[in-house]
């Protein structure tokens, strides 16, 4: 038994569901008996135990008391709430783990504005979520429980937040920088940077379905890493509205190195691969291209930088935009931030569609 558990031999267990199934399979590896779940809804037995109310528990004496459930922090503290007007506080065991990294609480502080950020976007189901969840966590990380009384599963509230955020998975990977709700989405005759091109064997390639899409129109793919820039070639064969770019976007015109980690590549200190850097507007103006009608940047934290490069071209065209902002914690609040700094007028969507706790998360952008 943990030195944490060494005088707890028995317990009660705060939620009858999956979150108390965890908390329970932790606490029989742990030796201690669980007497029985709580519950509000249910009735019945659990593993064997009584469910019971609240107004049951003085009819048990028990050593601690476990919330278990990964789905929301404030239904832990509604638990915390409803056992205190039991009596019962000092004994009070939280059973989640707030995943690390996270960017919400980091973001909550200065120079951050956090009602600001949210202004920023067209209301989605996502963003309603998220609001939810960023003032869960500030509550949480506020409040000065001792850290002591958690003990950990992991990817415990991870998975519980994986629950809730898969309802806004995009079955078709080609289609995660498209918001059909919304109508966003290549368009015949668009001319489309795809910035992050990957091939279909290392981590799958959007290319081929904007150039399906754009048809009569032009779809430049950048990919810096000869390996996967090879793949692409491979990948596009048959498309001639695809052009392949073997080049990094970025703030400036330089040079630097990468390390090849497939879909993952990016610069690096020891990087071995040379790569050619360039900024959006030079690419723009030394190809002659007339329009610029779709942007995704899908390029692991060089996002803001690559923007920055682009920024006459997205105040001159206005085109729609697909950014990831994941890669780096205060991108979820810079870029955004950025963006509507430069085009007031855009329209702007938050939603990951990735089905993951934070991997995914993009912001859409159109006039």
């Amino acid at each position: 038994m943990s030195d944490k558990y060494q005088d707890i031999k028995t317990a009660i267990i705060y939620g009858a569901g999956s979150g108390g199934a965890k908390a329970y399979e932790h606490l029989t590896e742990e030796g201690i008996e669980v007497i029985a779940f709580i519950d509000d809804f249910k009735t019945g037995e659990y593993f064997g135990k009584p469910i019971i109310k609240l107004k049951d528990l003085e009819h048990y004496k028990v050593d601690a008391y476990f919330i278990g459930t990964a789905y929301s922090v404030s239904r832990i503290f509604d638990y915390i709430e409803k056992l205190k007007s039991m009596g019962i506080s000092d004994d009070i065991y939280i059973s989640f783990v707030i995943p690390a990294p996270t960017p919400i609480y980091d973001l909550s502080k200065p120079p951050y504005d956090i009602e600001k950020y949210f202004y920023l976007f067209e209301d989605n189901e996502y963003k309603r979520f998220l609001e939810r969840f960023w003032k869960d966590i500030i509550r949480y990380c506020d409040e000065p429980f001792d850290k002591d009384k958690f003990f950990s599963i992991p990817d415990y509230f991870n998975k519980g937040i994986y629950s809730y955020t898969n309802i806004f998975l995009q079955k078709d990977a080609q289609k995660q920088y498209t918001y059909e709700e919304m109508n966003f989405d290549v368009e015949k005759g668009d001319i489309v940077l795809d910035c992050g091109a990957n091939s279909s064997k290392s981590g799958g390639t959007q290319a081929t379905y904007f150039a399906s899409k754009s048809e009569d129109g032009m779809v430049y793919a950048f990919e810096p890493i000869p390996r996967i820039y090879n793949e692409l070639l491979e990948d596009i064969k048959a498309y001639k509205n695809i052009i392949p770019i073997q080049k990094a976007v970025w703030d400036e015109n330089t040079f630097t190195y990468f390390t090849d980690m497939s879909s993952g590549s990016r610069a690096s200190s020891d990087g071995d691969i040379k790569v050619e850097l360039i900024r959006i507007d030079d690419f723009v103006k030394e190809y002659n291209i007339p329009k610029v009608d779709f942007i995704k940047m899908d390029i692991e934290g060089a996002e803001l930088n690559a923007l920055k490069g682009a920024e006459h071209t997205i105040k001159i065209f206005k085109p729609k935009l697909a950014i990831s902002i994941y890669h780096k914690p205060e991108h979820f609040y810079e870029i955004p931030m950025y963006i509507k700094s430069i085009v007031p007028e855009y329209k702007m969507w938050i939603l990951n569609n990735e089905g993951y706790p934070w991997s995914g998360t993009k912001v859409f952008c159109k006039i």
